[in-house]
C-alpha cells in the first residue's frame, strides 16, 4: 500500500466546483421539461393493465400490513405509489379482511379486488394522478445520475448531452409515470452501480454507503436486483485485475495496489451490501415472518405453481427457521417459475419464448438517433484505449442484464 498521492489525483478529485451554477441551472432546465412531460404523458393516458393491482397492493401494505396481493414483486414501489393515499378520502370497504383473504386462494382476485376498490368505489382518476407523482420523481432523480455519472466520466458538457437525451427519450416519458417497478429499479440498480464505480477509484464512507444503500433498494423493488453481484462481481475483478490502484480514503489516505487487497475491499463492500439488503427486506416486510398478522403457510399463490424439490427445501428451511419473510420467498419463486409463459413475436405464439424477443423490441423502441449515437460511442470505445478504462462500467451492466434477459427468452 502506498500512502503517497499525486498532485493531479488532488485536482480530479476537487475538480468540477466551477461548473456549479451552470450545472444546477441546466440540469434544473432539463428536469423540469422532463416532468412537465411526464405530466402530460400522466393526464392524457389511461392506467396500464397492473398498476391497479400494484396500487392496491401497495395501499393493502401500509394500511393493514396485508403482504398477501401481488406478492411476485417486492413492495417499496408499490408502498411509495400508494403513499399519497393515505392523505386522501377513500373508501376501501371492498378491501376488508374477508375480500382480502381470498387472494390467499387465487391470487386472480387481486385484480377484481382493485378493480371494485379503483373504479366501482373512488375517483380512481385522482387515485392515480397522486399514485403516479413519486414515481416521476424517482425519474427525475434518475435523470440526476445520468448528469452525475457523463459528468464525471467525460465532463460538464457530456453530462448535459446525456441528461438531454434522458429527458427527451419517448420510452423515459412513457415508464416513469407508470405504477411499475421498471423506473424504480432502474434508478437503483444504476445508482448504485455509480457509487460502486465511485468506490473502486476512490472508497469513501459516503460513496460506500450510497452504494450499500442503493443496492439494498433494488433487491426490495424487483427480483431481478438478484444479478447486481454478477454485475458488481465482474466490475470488480476488472479492476483488479487492472494496473489502477484503489485508493482508500477513511480518517487518512492509503493506496491499494496489489490484487488481493484489492479484492478484499470489493469483497468487503459486497458483503456490506448484501448484509444491508437483508436488513431492509425483513423492514420492508414490516420485520414479521407472515405475510398477514395471525396467519402462516403457503401463501397468496396458494400451493406453488410448480414444484421442484430443491425450493420445497428452501421453503420448509425458511418456515421452520425463518430466515426469509414469508411474502418474500413466495414472490421469488412466482417470479422465478413465471419466467416460462406464452409469448408472441412477430405473428408467431410459444410456451418457450424467443430468445430475439428482446432485441427486435428493442431495435423497435428505440429512437434511430439514439441507436446511431450508440454505435459512434461503441466506436469510441473500441478505437480508443484510454475510453475503455471507464466506459467498460457502462457496458458490462448492459450486457450482463441484456443477457438474462435474452438468455430467459
Amino acid at each position: 500500500m502506498d500512502f503517497r498521492e499525486t498532485q493531479e489525483e488532488k485536482n480530479s478529485s476537487n475538480g468540477g466546483a466551477e461548473h456549479v451554477p451552470r450545472a444546477i441551472a441546466g440540469v434544473s432546465l432539463l428536469l423540469v421539461l422532463f416532468v412537465t412531460l411526464s405530466l402530460s404523458a400522466t393526464l392524457e393516458k389511461s392506467p396500464t393493465a397492473d398498476e391497479g393491482f400494484h396500487l392496491v397492493a401497495g395501499y393493502s401494505y401500509l394500511k393493514w400490513k396485508d403482504f398477501r396481493i401481488n406478492p411476485e414483486h417486492p413492495p417499496l414501489t408499490k408502498v411509495l405509489a400508494a403513499l399519497p393515499l393515505l392523505a386522501l378520502e377513500i373508501n376501501d370497504a371492498p378491501l376488508n379482511r374477508e375480500q382480502r383473504d381470498k387472494v390467499q386462494a387465487n391470487r386472480m382476485y387481486g385484480w377484481l379486488l382493485a378493480n371494485r376498490w379503483l373504479f366501482a368505489s373512488n375517483d380512481a382518476e385522482k387515485m392515480f394522478f397522486y399514485a403516479k407523482l413519486p414515481m416521476i420523481v424517482l425519474g427525475a432523480i434518475l435523470g440526476i445520475f445520468v448528469f452525475c455519472w457523463a459528468r464525471d466520466l467525460y465532463g460538464f458538457v457530456a453530462g448535459i448531452a446525456a441528461l438531454s437525451i434522458y429527458s427527451l427519450d419517448p420510452n423515459m416519458i412513457a415508464h416513469t409515470p407508470i405504477v411499475h417497478t421498471d423506473i424504480p429499479f432502474a434508478l437503483f440498480l444504476f445508482a448504485g452501480t455509480y457509487f460502486f464505480w465511485r468506490n473502486l477509484r476512490d472508497i469513501t464512507w459516503f460513496d460506500w454507503s450510497l452504494a450499500a444503500l442503493f443496492f439494498s433498494l433494488a433487491v426490495i423493488t424487483k427480483f431481478s436486483a438478484l444479478v447486481t453481484p454478477l454485475i458488481w462481481g465482474v466490475l470488480g475483478i476488472s479492476r483488479i485485475l487492472s494496473l489502477e490502484p484503489i485508493r482508500v480514503r477513511f480518517s487518512a489516505l492509503f493506496i491499494v495496489r496489489e490484487c488481493l487487497g484489492k479484492t478484499l475491499w470489493v469483497v468487503a463492500l459486497l458483503l456490506s451490501a448484501g448484509v444491508l439488503s437483508y436488513i431492509l427486506i425483513w423492514a420492508a416486510y414490516g420485520f414479521r415472518y407472515g405475510a398477514v398478522s395471525g396467519q402462516h403457510g403457503d401463501l397468496a399463490l396458494g400451493k406453488f405453481v410448480e414444484t421442484s424439490e430443491w425450493f420445497e427445501a428452501i421453503v420448509q428451511s425458511n418456515t421452520r427457521y425463518h430466515l426469509l419473510p414469508e411474502a418474500w420467498l413466495s414472490g421469488l419463486h412466482y417470479a422465478y417459475f413465471a419466467s416460462a409463459r406464452s409469448s408472441y413475436l412477430l405473428g408467431e405464439i410459444s410456451d418457450e419464448g424467443f430468445w430475439l424477443y428482446f432485441p427486435i423490441a428493442f431495435a423497435v423502441k428505440t429512437p434511430l438517433a439514439a441507436i446511431i449515437l450508440l454505435l459512434v460511442s461503441l466506436m469510441i470505445f473500441l478505437s480508443d484505449e484510454r475510453q475503455r478504462k471507464d466506459a467498460i462500467f457502462l457496458f458490462i451492466p448492459i450486457l450482463v442484464i441484456f443477457s438474462a434477459a435474452v438468455t430467459a427468452r
